[in-house]
């Protein structure tokens, strides 16, 4: 699943007083399983978020 970036940023900014939207914009995008591959894939995309 693909997450916007702009969408995410937005929500993380509101989490301190609301964590309900980024609750429900990643639980929507989670799977049940997951590869080796895939979970770096993840955590080169977490690197992507922060620039």
């Amino acid at each position: 699943m693909y997450i916007d970036k702009k969408l995410y940023l937005q929500s993380m900014e509101g989490s301190p007083v609301n964590t309900l939207e980024i609750k429900t914009l990643i639980q929507n995008n989670l799977i049940d399983n997951i590869s080796l591959e895939s979970y770096f894939k993840g955590v080169e995309a977490s690197y992507y978020y922060e620039v």
